[in-house]
């Protein structure tokens, strides 16, 4: 995916866009379509959003300048997710549509969706910003793009300067397998020292994580 896919992916499940003859363009079951008319989650549109939003920030996190229609779009989707969603007052909770887990579960899309975007602007690159994700993958797993998602988290486990990988690692393991590119880091990795808050807990997950994705 490069940007001007990622970008029109981004849109398309946000607040749309105008084509040329003046009609509105978004999917009615997209990350932000799907709430209205709600019809359930869809726990792929999270991850679809997500790697587009780390493609588009290769380009953002170093930019003077910014697409700001694509920025506009961001927040309008987050903003406007979180108030019919989350919101008492937005239309999910006020009519009683959506359960209290799935709450939680979009809360947490919204969360991690716009702080990822955040930490974008702010100047982080993907790679760095990949570890919310990871988060996630811990938590609920991983989608069926994760093949996207491990060379970033290998990118920021090469950075000798991080302090606690231990997010990115511990999602690594619980991949297994599929995760084997991740070998030669985690191994250098393991010859690092930490700070005295996480060394103890990184070395122990560097080892299992290395044991886990031998396993077939």
């Amino acid at each position: 995916m490069n940007y001007d896919e990622a970008r029109h992916l981004l849109l398309v499940h946000g607040s749309g866009f105008f084509d040329q003859a003046g009609e509105p363009i978004f999917l009615d079951t997209g990350f932000c379509g799907m709430l209205r008319p709600y019809r359930g989650l869809i726990e792929g549109n999270f991850h679809v959003v997500m790697e587009a939003l780390l493609v588009v920030g290769e380009r953002i996190h170093n930019a003077e300048m910014v697409d700001r229609p694509l920025i506009e779009s961001l927040w309008s989707t987050s903003s406007s997710m979180r108030f019919w969603g989350i919101h008492p007052d937005g239309m999910l909770q006020r009519n009683n549509l959506i359960t209290p887990d799935d709450t939680r579960r979009l809360e947490t899309w919204i969360d991690v969706f716009e702080r990822t975007a955040l930490g974008l602007l702010r100047g982080c690159p993907p790679y760095i910003e990949v570890e919310r994700y990871a988060q996630y993958v811990i938590d609920f797993g991983p989608g069926d793009n994760i093949s996207f998602f491990i060379p970033l988290m290998i990118r920021l486990l090469d950075n000798s300067e991080i302090q606690d990988p231990t997010v990115v690692v511990e999602a690594l393991g619980l991949l297994g397998p599929i995760a084997s590119d991740a070998l030669p880091s985690l191994r250098a990795a393991a010859n690092r020292t930490y700070p005295n808050y996480c060394n103890k807990e990184a070395r122990e997950l560097i080892t299992d994580a290395i044991r886990r994705i031998q396993l077939s």
